[in-house]
């Protein structure tokens, strides 16, 4: 009960501290890894390859401009037999400036003909030290900031029974753009249970991907 009531205190000082700063500035960097995401339509270009002539991207054309989208090669399988030269696509995505020059769309996740594909992470071969997560999206309301030992901001509680990890760097920024009862919704991977653990409840934890917060997409890794 104590421990209860020490985590609901630091959340108040908390979400008090947030309520005191200048509110995030949508559209910009907001610290390593938590970029808002920007929603373009257009119609698929020219296919890109690496120098390994492994597909990597391709360009979308949005009204005059010509674009180009960057996906993980991982996803080439899921990615390349759906894109058909002038089909429309939605992507969904974060601008990113390469240290060669210029601008690319690093990709969070597209939709074509209907389906939606995410950018998940590659599967690792199984073993010791190897964990899988399975990739999940939903919504809920935050019902409770979570907050560590030291009183810093490390996920929130949902109603419908999930806890969303973020990483330490974007916590801050977070913090400033949500509070408790507050609806968000989400992607991200399930927290694997370890052989041998018994829980006192049970929680799906998520590493979250991304955030959405009053209609804007996040990316949060």
């Amino acid at each position: 009960m104590k421990s209860k009531f020490l985590a609901t205190a630091v959340a108040t000082v908390l979400l008090a501290t947030f309520a005191n700063t200048s509110q995030a500035q949508p559209g910009k960097h907001h610290g390593r890894g938590f970029e808002q995401v920007t929603v373009y339509n257009g119609k698929i270009g020219e296919l890109s390859y690496n120098d390994d002539y492994v597909y990597d991207g391709f360009y979308l054309q949005v009204n005059d401009q010509n674009l180009f989208v960057k996906f993980p090669p991982h996803l080439g399988s899921q990615i390349v037999p759906v894109l058909k030269k002038g089909s429309n696509v939605t992507v969904n995505g974060v601008i990113h400036y390469p240290r060669h020059g210029g601008q690319e769309i690093k990709m969070v996740s597209m939709v074509v003909n209907g389906t939606t594909i995410y950018d998940t992470p590659p599967m690792k071969p199984r073993g010791r030290g190897f964990r899988n997560e399975e990739f999940v999206s939903g919504s809920g309301k935050i019902t409770q900031l979570q907050v560590s030992k030291s009183g810093s901001l490390r996920g929130f509680v949902l109603d419908n029974k999930t806890i969303l990890r973020v990483p330490p760097h974007n916590a801050y920024q977070l913090g400033q753009l949500v509070s408790v009862g507050a609806t968000v919704s989400y992607t991200g991977g399930v927290k694997s249970k370890h052989e041998g653990e018994v829980a006192h409840d049970n929680y799906t934890i998520v590493h979250c991907n991304t955030i959405t917060i009053d209609g804007t997409q996040y990316l949060v890794r």
